[in-house]
């Protein structure tokens, strides 16, 4: 069974110079269990020749996926890079817009100790639908993890309150945060009074907050961990947060301490945005 589970987007990042697997969710788990914990990606991908090359890089990765292949293109995202810095174009009505839960998946969310998804995920009625069946099947002790990762315009603020509702943990970015503020917050707070407001409305236990090359803080309701991002040489910032996601949630897993995960999510997060890609080898 698996420690922790990740929902939603898997696809190629069509790069300049080249296509890399790619995909919020399993960026994620990649980190995740080279930080050492078990963990598998729920997705669809489509019976296509992109879909044959994902199974093959995801088997070479030794990532465990839990997969429908469906008569819908296996997702692509255009991405272009300015000074190291993402832009997105996101391909609609693909395999992952439909994803429907294995026999294997199921039986995973029983045990899971931790279930992440996101905004994205969710843009076609389908998927969602099929992730609100995956929580409702995960255990009451299964922490829920959302990071919010707003690509634009597969959000509306009706969804994102759903989805916040849901969560336990919530990963957010200081750009993201703003949007949220705007449409959720209707009093004149600093960063730490904003965290702590949504924490309080939506019942947050941990609320990870990024902030690029600045800093990154974690607020639970008796503490918050702050570190300033370490210098670092940037190739590019392409899965940067999901790695600092699955980082940190493998040490949670493991019983570290929220100071412990935070500082160990850090170092991986520099150490992928030194290299090209979201999911560089391990050293």
């Amino acid at each position: 069974m698996c420690d922790i589970l990740s929902f939603g987007e898997v696809l190629f990042d069509m790069l300049p110079n080249g296509k890399k697997l790619g995909g919020a969710p399993l960026n994620l788990i990649y980190h995740a269990i080279n930080s050492g914990v078990n963990g598998a990606v729920i997705s669809s991908i489509g019976n296509d020749e992109n879909g044959k090359l994902i199974l093959k890089e995801i088997e070479n990765k030794k990532i465990p996926f839990l997969f429908n292949e469906l008569n819908y293109p296996t997702g692509t995202v255009d991405v272009k890079l300015e000074k190291g810095i993402p832009s997105y174009t996101i391909v609609e009505n693909v395999a992952w817009d439909y994803i429907e839960l294995t026999k294997e998946a199921i039986e995973n969310l029983k045990n899971t100790k931790v279930f992440c998804y996101g905004t994205l995920a969710v843009r076609n009625k389908k998927s969602f639908e099929t992730l609100k069946e995956a929580i409702y099947l995960c255990s009451k002790d299964a922490l829920k993890f959302y990071d919010i990762n707003l690509r634009p315009p597969f959000y509306k603020k009706e969804t994102i309150e759903q989805l916040l509702k849901l969560c336990d943990v919530l990963k957010i970015n200081d750009e993201e945060l703003s949007i949220v503020q705007s449409k959720f917050v209707n009093k004149n707070l600093d960063v730490d009074g904003i965290c702590h407001y949504l924490m309080q409305k939506f019942n947050i236990k941990i609320l990870i907050l990024t902030a690029g090359d600045k800093y990154s803080k974690v607020y639970t309701k008796e503490n918050i961990s702050y570190i300033g991002t370490p210098k670092t040489k940037v190739v590019d910032t392409v899965g940067a947060g999901d790695a600092f996601s699955g980082a940190f949630l493998a040490k949670i897993i493991q019983g570290k301490t929220i100071n412990e995960a935070h500082e160990y999510a850090v170092q991986i997060a520099s150490f992928v945005v030194e290299h090209e890609g979201a999911c560089p080898i391990y050293e």
